[in-house]
C-alpha cells in the first residue's frame, strides 16, 4: 500500500513539472525529454508494484 501512495505522488511531482513547463515556455527541449522519461519511469514503478502485490496475493490464497 505504502509502494502505491509513494509512487502516486512522484506522478503527480512529475505531471506538476510537465505541466509548469509548459506554461512557463522558456523550457529547453531537452528538459522536457528528461521529464517524459521520469514520468515513463514511474510508470514502469507503478507496474512492476502491482505485479509484485498479485504475486504476494496469490502466495496468501
Amino acid at each position: 500500500m505504502f509502494y502505491y501512495v509513494f509512487a502516486g505522488f512522484l506522478l503527480l511531482l512529475c505531471i506538476f513539472d510537465l505541466l509548469v513547463l509548459t506554461v512557463l515556455n522558456g523550457a529547453c527541449r531537452s528538459m522536457d525529454i528528461v521529464r517524459i522519461v521520469t514520468f515513463l519511469q514511474y510508470i514502469i514503478f507503478i507496474s512492476h508494484v502491482s505485479q509484485g502485490d498479485k504475486r504476494e496475493m496469490e502466495k496468501l490464497l
